[in-house]
């Protein structure tokens, strides 16, 4: 049966072919405004970590992560998430899913979580050790110097209880201190140093040693 006015199919088929060339169609353009909000699309993937990290390598995955996420736009936990869950390296993500991946339920708990199971259990003591065995090289400056101790030192347990608040209080800057002025090659250095010192009666700070 043809639409009323059309009497044979041929007259039909051009009425639609006269339709069609007087009320063109557009494609619908993809992608809007709105499209363009939230979340961006990484254009590289996140910063990788697996089991066995030391804690500077832990603290320079953070570091890296924070920009990643700040990049990527990522605010929404399920977000977040899934794009931390693929920062980790396959017996690494296991581990996790093993001990309560998905029961993890913010970004703070997931990496406290995940710092437990990848980063290696290592003796402070020999970290000690070692920090206190760092010298400075001939002809090192005393900024690379500092370098090599905050490395080492980043492994190491120079906290103390506070007796006031009961928390944890970091000393490593003092320890930096004292061991630059006990590490540096030149004698005469280390006498001006220690002569500031008692000059203002009192432990110099870690910016008064180097500078």
């Amino acid at each position: 049966m043809t639409p009323e006015g059309l009497s044979t199919i041929d007259q039909v088929l051009k009425y639609l072919e006269l339709h069609i060339r007087t009320h063109p169609t557009t494609a619908p353009q993809q992608g809007t405004a709105a499209s363009n909000e939230g979340i961006r699309a990484p254009k590289t993937e996140g910063p990788k970590v697996g089991l066995d990290t030391t804690e500077r390598e832990w603290n320079q995955f953070i570091h890296n992560w924070e920009v990643f996420k700040e990049y990527a736009r990522l605010e929404e936990w399920v977000d977040i998430k899934y794009h931390l869950q693929a920062c980790l390296e396959t017996p690494l993500k296991n581990n996790c899913i093993d001990n309560g991946l998905k029961s993890w339920t913010s970004k703070e708990d997931m990496l406290k979580n995940v710092k437990k199971l990848a980063v290696k259990g290592q003796n402070s003591l020999v970290a000690e050790v070692k920090f206190f065995n760092i010298g400075q090289n001939r002809g090192e400056a005393v900024n690379n110097l500092l370098a090599r101790l905050r490395g080492v030192a980043s492994s190491c347990n120079f906290e103390v209880k506070c007796s006031n608040c009961n928390n944890m209080t970091s000393y490593t800057e003092q320890m930096l201190a004292r061991q630059i002025v006990r590490g540096v090659v030149d004698p005469d250095i280390q006498e001006k140093v220690m002569a500031r010192a008692g000059d203002k009666g009192r432990t110099l700070t870690l910016n008064e040693v180097i500078t």
